[in-house]
């Protein structure tokens, strides 16, 4: 203030020197304090006329200095000071009216004031001059008189005029615009710390169109203005550290800046330490303190804020969890146009979450969010109108939506347009179309993309089939967690398709999927560890897998299960737990299962026997195909002892059995049509049947019917036919049917007779232990039948059927012992064998015993 007042005294000095000696004394007196004496000098001058003094008297009467406070008073002096001419007065007779401080307010008023001091060069009255046209304040509004009048105060080294004018420069208001004035202006204003000037300046200096972009000097100003406490330069300045633009990044000195910008009440930065905070960026997370933070700007009205404490109350995060609530939030925030706000009002809307759905309301928020390029809501418009969901459904605006939604890079929408195209929902099909799309989001790392694209690859749906194309989609998908895609990685290894055979690799894929609940996966993970299927072997874990599948309803788990407790493969053999399993499989429709349900209640022992039981679950299976259990259900309606009697049945159930290979079914029925056993006499049909059995190639059923063609049961007798089906099946290894086509050659029944062919045929039923055949190879090495003489070899043969309880055999070991052929002679030997032989009625044995004991009589 002093320096205001002898800056009057110096004027007054120079203009008004008769007086001078009085207001020099009036002066001294002011500035030793002794107020009194200063306001008595000023006051009699200024009752003289004295301008200075007048405005120096009103200067006491405002500070209340030597005389009590007025400020009627003050300006009183004031005005009559500044129609006298002083532009202090004046001045401050501006900025009275200006404000209604003393008087009442009167802008216009203002201005001719501050006009009047500012004519005279006042550079604050020019200034605020400048203010009042700047901004039409009392004043028509004029840019241009603006300009005229911060530049003189500028020019005067007033430090907001400087960065005022500098600004007017720089968007070319009330003056042709100039960057590199605005520059100049702008730097003047800065080196006298005007933060905003400063804070222009580093914006110049980033963009490097009015001087070249200088990234060091951007920084210097920016940090200057943040030093100096200018908020947006402080956020600014957080900015740069938070993502390390042009400095290190440093969260910690980021949420520094963003702290001293929000204590200014700056939202955006309110809302940057609120997610700072949130996420423990560049300190420890506090939920509390995020909240806080989000609250002040959120009640600035920043959107972004709104939108957030809507969604911490939609998480449930610091909050109760409250749709309605969160709804209020994200309201405020839609409704001023933030677009993920409106994604998030539709959503509301559309699921019925704190508000009651209503999918017109949620289509009417979606469009306004889908409008601005917000993907999420775009994708939600094209699941609305491809769905009857409240709208029309429109299969074209699906798309269009979809295309959008996929054009802003939202991962979801890529996957539907893809799967559109592939199925051709809404869209004409084209494959090459969904490939490109899936490509996109499996690029995006969508799995389900990535599976599906594993798919096309592997069956070449619109692109050429590459099985290791397909299992690099598979594995990508399969690594992040998705199911199929991982069963799917472990069926190629396992094949070595698209890659070579792994069965590590395989059992690895097949166990991720089977942690995840895939029984399939569970139970070939168990079929590998169970038997060592390129892995080494574990029963144990394969039973857990196969239990776990079990448990979890896999009826092929389920299976394997009752097939092991049956078995007592790798478990101890129990049937009641072996049923327990095949009745849980057998209930979702498991055909094998079924089956051994069956054969279980129909063999007995630790279950108790149970046929009609048996026959129900025979049925069960027969009518879903399974052969055998059609045989044995035939069975059982055939025996009126276990079902009630039902000719018919039986033959409709030998028939589908016959229909599907069981060669027992065959002769069976060709039985019935040979007899006229419950169907109608047909000796044609039951001779195609029979043959439909032999040709089945089971040795078995082939023995069986030469047996009847070469005893004529139940068919025409036919030796010839009779030796064809004994050779048949003795070719495949049945020993019966080995010893009986040993005896047809040997007679030469049915075929020419050949005892070299019967030695042949004989031997190979010896050697699987048929004793008569035994016995006939012995036969035969004795006589020298068909086969060199070798008594020796005979007897070792006789001895194989004697052991097997053959008299025959028994009576000629025993002779032989008897006799001393091919063995030395033994008579206690002898009459072992021959007493063996004659207990079982052999009357040549017991002459020769009694040969015997006459001889040693």
């Amino acid at each position: 203030m002093r320096i205001m007042l002898l800056s009057i005294i110096m004027l007054i000095a120079a203009t008004l020197s008769p007086a001078h000696a009085d207001f020099e004394a009036a002066t001294d007196a002011y500035n030793k304090g002794n107020y009194v004496k200063a306001y008595r000098e000023f006051r009699s001058l200024s009752e003289q006329g004295d301008a200075a003094a007048q405005y120096n008297l009103g200067l006491l009467f405002d500070k209340g200095l030597g005389i009590g406070q007025s400020r009627l008073g003050a300006l009183k002096w004031y005005h009559k000071a500044a129609e006298r001419g002083v532009d202090l007065a004046q001045y401050r007779l501006g900025n009275a009216c200006y404000n209604g401080d003393g008087v009442k307010q009167d802008k216009a008023e203002a201005a001719k004031w501050y006009r009047k001091a500012a004519e005279q060069d006042l550079a604050a009255a020019q200034y605020f001059l400048g203010n009042m046209y700047f901004k039409g304040d009392g004043v028509k509004r004029d840019t241009a008189e603006a300009v005229k009048w911060y530049r003189r105060a500028a020019e005067q080294g007033v430090s907001f005029a400087q960065y005022n004018l500098g600004a007017l420069l720089e968007k070319g208001e009330g003056v042709p615009e100039s960057g590199t004035q605005a520059f100049d202006w702008y730097l003047k204003a800065a080196e006298q710390d005007v933060v905003q000037a400063q804070f222009r300046l580093s914006l110049i200096f980033a963009r490097g169109d009015i001087v070249k972009e200088d990234k060091e000097q951007e920084l210097k100003w920016l940090t200057k203005a943040a030093e100096n406490g200018y908020d947006k330069a402080e956020y600014n300045l957080g900015n740069r550290y938070y993502r390390g633009a042009g400095v290190k990044e440093d969260k910690a000195e980021a949420l520094k800046w963003y702290q001293k910008s929000a204590e200014q009440d700056d939202a955006e930065a309110q809302l940057m330490v609120g997610l700072m905070n949130y996420k423990g960026e560049g300190t420890a997370r506090n939920l509390q303190e995020a909240i806080a933070w989000y609250t002040k700007a959120a009640y600035q009205g920043l959107a972004q804020a709104q939108y957030a404490i809507g969604y911490l109350h939609d998480k449930g995060e610091g909050f109760d969890k409250k749709g309605a609530e969160a709804f209020k939030w994200y309201l405020r925030a839609a409704r001023k146009d933030l677009p993920a706000a409106q994604n998030a009002v539709g959503d509301k809307y559309f699921f019925g979450d704190g508000v009651k759905g209503n999918m017109n309301e949620a289509t009417k928020w979606y469009l306004k969010a889908a409008d601005k390029g917000n993907a999420s809501a775009q994708y939600m418009l094209g699941v609305i109108y491809s769905q009857k969901s409240g709208v029309k459904k429109n299969q074209t605006e699906a798309v269009k939506w979809f295309l959008k939604a996929a054009e802003s890079g939202d991962v979801q929408a890529m996957f539907r347009l893809g799967q559109m195209f592939y199925s051709a929902d809404g869209v004409p099909a084209n494959d090459p179309e969904a490939l490109k799309w899936f490509l996109k989001a499996a690029d995006l790392g969508d799995a389900a993309s990535q599976y599906n694209l594993g798919i096309m690859y592997d069956q070449g749906i619109g692109v050429a089939f590459n099985k290791a194309e397909a299992l690099k989609w598979y594995l990508k998908a399969a690594e992040q967690g998705d199911l199929d895609a991982q069963f799917n990685a472990g069926y190629k290894y396992y094949k070595g398709e698209g890659t070579v055979v792994d069965k590590q690799e395989a059992l690895k894929w097949y166990l991720e999927a089977a942690r995840q609940g895939n029984t399939e996966a569970a139970l070939r993970c168990g079929d590998m560890l169970f038997s060592g299927d390129g892995v080494p072997a574990d029963k144990a874990e394969a039973n857990s897998l196969f239990i776990k599948a079990a448990q979890s309803g896999n009826p092929d788990a389920q299976f394997r299960l009752g097939s092991n407790y049956e078995n007592g493969d790798s478990v101890q053999a129990n049937k009641l737990e072996a049923l327990r399993w095949y009745l849980k499989a057998a209930e979702q429709g498991h055909i094998a299962a079924q089956f051994r349900a069956g054969t279980i209640y129909e063999q007995g022992g630790e279950v108790k026997q149970n046929r009609l039981e048996a026959a129900r679950w025979y049925r069960r299976a027969a009518e879903q195909g399974h052969a055998e259990a059609q045989f044995r259900l035939a069975v059982y309606y055939d025996n009126a002892k276990i079902v009630k009697r039902g000719k018919s049945e039986a033959i409709k159930w030998f028939a589908k059995a016959a229909e599907q290979g069981i060669a027992e079914a065959s002769l069976r029925l060709g039985l019935k049509y040979y007899y006229g056993d419950g169907v109608k006499q047909d000796r044609k049909v039951a001779l195609r049947l029979y043959h439909m059995a032999a040709e089945q190639e089971n040795p078995a059923i082939q023995f069986e019917l030469g047996v009847m063609y070469y005893e004529g049961r139940g068919i025409e007798l036919n030796r010839a036919e009779a030796a064809r089906l004994f050779r048949k099946a003795a070719e495949q290894g049945h020993s019966a049917a080995q010893f009986n086509l040993g005896i047809v050659c040997d007679k030469g029944d049915g075929v020419k007779k050949d005892p070299s062919e019967a030695f042949k045929w004989f031997l190979r039923a010896a050697e699987q232990g048929i004793g008569a055949a035994q016995y006939n190879v012995a036969k035969k090495y004795n006589s020298g039948d068909g086969v060199a003489m070798d008594k020796s070899v005979a007897f070792s043969y006789y001895r194989k059927a004697a052991e097997q309880g053959d008299a025959d055999s028994q009576f000629m070991i025993g002779e032989m012992y008897q006799n001393g052929e091919g063995v030395e002679k033994d008579l206690k030997s002898a009459a072992e064998w021959l007493m063996k032989a004659a207990s079982q009625g052999n009357e040549n044995a017991r002459r020769n015993l009694a040969k015997i004991k006459g001889a040693a009589g």
